[in-house]
């Protein structure tokens, strides 16, 4: 009788990289067979005199989206020549970004709870509220949500936009890659963002009429949500995006 948790099941895991191929292993090597296929390539953006300029202003607060946004803004100060504000409060979406800012030497972070990795997560905070009346600056790729802005705004305080990478679509022959797929006994879908999500959905095509029956796994409502209007029937929310509680929500499934 097969001990590993996750045997028998095929998950397709759709990340960008190098994120894409941890997860993977993680899901190999409690069973699952996992297929690979990151459909977001995330590039710099050119660091112009606005971006410049706000790295080298003192704020309130930071606050990042993602790892992706960590490491980003690390090779943005390095290019600058700018050193870590290491005592700024720094605020993270999820646990894995927190560890990634913990990591980087930042003394002073705090993160949205597991289950509840999000913008209105992050937002509960009390030493975000507190701080929402002053100077924050959100460290994110081009595009996002705006929740964090509304309530900064709400208060009076002021939120910069540092955005420096973005979110590219990687190009696939959507027929094979399909029917490789279906001869995998594909039944199951993890999928983190929206950009994610669409890139899916467009590269599908026709084959969307087979991948929305299948099982998705999602971060929280708001993507949930959005899955259920392009016509998925079963949706899990994680409550997170994290690598640990996306696996969690996959064990704690009945799929295999």
């Amino acid at each position: 009788m097969a001990t590993e948790p996750l045997a028998g099941r095929v998950v397709l895991v759709t990340r960008p990289e190098p994120q894409n191929g941890i997860l993977a292993a993680r899901l190999e090597a409690q069973g699952a067979r996992a297929l690979r296929t990151p459909l977001l390539d995330i590039a710099p953006l050119p660091l112009g005199e606005a971006e410049r300029s706000l790295l080298a202003q003192a704020v309130d607060g930071l606050v990042f989206v993602s790892g992706t946004a960590v490491q980003h803004y690390l090779a943005a100060l390095a290019a600058c020549g700018l050193a870590q504000p290491i005592d700024c409060p720094v605020f993270a979406v999820g646990q894995a970004t927190a560890a990634a800012l913990r990591q980087a030497g930042f003394a002073r972070v705090e993160a949205a709870p597991e289950g509840a990795e999000s913008s209105e997560g992050l937002l509960a905070l009390p030493a975000l509220k507190d701080l929402l009346a002053g100077r924050l600056c959100l460290v994110r790729g081009r595009g996002g949500r705006e929740a964090l802005a509304e309530a900064v705004a709400a208060v009076g305080g002021e939120l910069a936009l540092l955005e420096l990478y973005e979110r590219r679509p990687l190009a696939y022959e959507a027929s094979a890659l399909l029917a490789h797929w279906r001869a995998a006994g594909l039944r199951e879908i993890l999928v983190t963002s929206g950009e994610s999500l669409d890139t899916l959905h467009e590269l599908a095509g026709p084959d969307w009429a087979w991948l929305k029956t299948l099982n998705w796994y999602v971060p929280g409502p708001r993507l949930a949500a959005r899955a259920a209007a392009l016509g998925c029937g079963r949706v899990i929310e994680a409550g997170g995006a994290g690598d640990e509680v996306m696996l969690q929500a996959l064990r704690r499934s009945d799929e295999g």
